[in-house]
């Protein structure tokens, strides 16, 4: 049985942590001019990909004990350091303290996001996939095939924001980043990865081609990075949602549940009064 308690929410949110802190690594190798940067803080880590990006946050912040006021000061310099204001994904099993030092720094909630888990078996079943689709690992030099799917299916455009795409790219370098392609009748219309970290697959960016959606390749991806989690010895997976959206209801259909909420909690920094 699966219990959605602070020892499961301490490996998913560590797991977040570890993601987000080898992204901002990958990106800084790649494109330096990027200026990306981690800092592990309070046992999180705070992530910045590049100015007004909507991907600067931190995660895993007050899982491993009491959050003090020194050390949110370092985040929130950080973030203020760089122009950016302070994007914290707070987990609701996170030490109590975390929570009253954003309520006393005007902290606001500006959005939720469901974590949702389930066990993986060790022989996890792969359902044969629907005609014309099959699944294949991403070769070493297919990283611009791969961020180029992966940014039309997520911004609707096949020219995404040269910094998102950037950040896209770093992804397939990104370490302990396993990357696939799901395809129709041989050709790549589908992406996805996954991330391992302390036994949890974390099932991050899945994205389908919009006129291939509703054909078996999401569903097919689902399944082999699952099964290939299984095969690198992971006994959880993790798949995150907007409340009581589609992709909920779809994780939900294939055995996740929802664990937390996290809570985007945020605090903006006023400019500077002209004399």
């Amino acid at each position: 049985m699966l219990l959605a308690d602070l020892s499961l929410a301490r490996r998913v949110e560590a797991g977040e942590a570890v993601v987000g802190s080898e992204s901002a690594r990958a990106l800084a190798r790649i494109y330096p001019e990027s200026a990306a940067a981690a800092l592990p803080v309070a046992g999180g880590c705070a992530l910045y990909v590049g100015a007004a990006s909507p991907f600067n946050q931190a995660s895993g912040v007050g899982m491993n004990g009491q959050v003090t006021e020194a050390e949110l000061d370092q985040l929130e310099s950080f973030y203020r350091g760089r122009g950016s204001a302070v994007r914290i994904m707070l987990c609701p099993l996170a030490d109590p303290s975390l929570v009253q030092l954003l309520g006393c720094r005007g902290y606001r909630l500006t959005e939720m996001e469901n974590v949702l888990v389930r066990a993986i078996q060790g022989d996890e079943p792969v359902p044969p996939p629907a005609a014309g689709v099959s699944v294949r690992r991403a070769a070493p030099g297919e990283a611009k095939l791969w961020a180029g799917i992966i940014g039309e299916g997520f911004f609707g455009t096949a020219e995404p924001e040269p910094q998102l795409m950037q950040l896209v790219l770093a992804g397939f370098s990104t370490l302990n980043a396993s990357c696939f392609f799901g395809c129709l009748d041989g050709r790549p219309v589908g992406a996805a990865v996954v991330h391992a970290h302390d036994g949890v697959a974390m099932l991050n960016g899945a994205a389908t081609l919009q006129p291939y959606r509703g054909r078996g390749v999401h569903t097919a991806l689902h399944h082999a990075r699952l099964s290939f989690a299984a095969a690198a010895g992971c006994e959880l997976a993790r798949v995150v949602t907007q409340p009581g959206s589609a992709s909920q209801r779809n994780a939900e259909r294939q055995g996740f549940s929802v664990v937390y909420t996290r809570l985007a909690m945020v605090r903006e920094w006023r400019p500077a009064a002209t004399p």
